[in-house]
């Protein structure tokens, strides 16, 4: 049997208290262009996926709410 595990990582500074034996993480993030330019080529040489439950126009990013990653389409 397969035991679900539970956890948040957020970014925010003022992370929620663990509660329903959920684990709270805060992160922190910097920019680093170059990292994020060998994720761009792996991501479009098929090496990375990320799953999205929505495409949307960005014209239409503002309205509704799914349960995931949305991708924005310009």
């Amino acid at each position: 049997m397969t035991r679900l595990v539970e956890r948040l990582a957020t970014i925010t500074s003022d992370p929620p208290s663990q509660q329903r034996g959920i684990t709270v993480s805060s992160i922190s993030v910097r920019a680093d262009g170059n990292q994020l330019r060998k994720l761009a080529q792996r991501l479009r040489d098929g090496q990375l996926e990320i799953p999205a439950d929505a495409a949307r126009a960005l014209a239409q990013a503002t309205g509704g709410h799914v349960g995931g990653a949305i991708v924005l389409i310009p």
